[in-house]
């Protein structure tokens, strides 16, 4: 990965991060998609290689969560004419409990290990339709 492209992706990312924190969960995604369906690419490429490019820029200079990479992600796979789903889970661990976002694709997960996810129980409606704070 070029420099450039490091830095155009840290730069989103903190994008994503701050719309999140500011418009919420929802309204963000819902905005994005808006977007990615009116600004199309001839292909995002390999959304999994996507999504290490993603780790990788992660903290140079802006860090994310996985929520705020899962987004991130998404918005690029559905510019290139993916159909990406964010799926939210959660597990306790050490009587503490975690919450963990991920993308998945045609049932692949893009952004993270298989073992990884497997410990997380989904949550079974659409991510967008969760409230987060009240």
């Amino acid at each position: 990965m070029t420099r450039s492209r490091e830095l155009r992706l840290s730069l989103m990312l903190g994008a994503t991060r701050s719309a999140i924190r500011i418009f919420g969960f929802a309204k963000t995604t819902r905005a994005l998609t808006w977007v990615s369906a009116r600004t199309q690419t001839d292909g995002s490429g390999d959304i999994g290689a996507v999504g290490k490019e993603i780790a990788a820029a992660n903290g140079r200079p802006f860090a994310g969560t996985c929520l705020d990479r899962s987004v991130l992600l998404c918005f690029l796979a559905r510019r290139g004419g993916e159909t990406p789903e964010i799926r939210i889970g959660v597990a306790m661990d050490d009587g503490e409990l975690e919450a963990h976002a991920w993308v998945v694709m045609d049932g692949v997960v893009m952004n993270d290990s298989p073992q990884a996810v497997a410990r997380y129980v989904v949550f079974d409606r659409d991510p967008s339709e969760l409230v987060f704070f009240s």
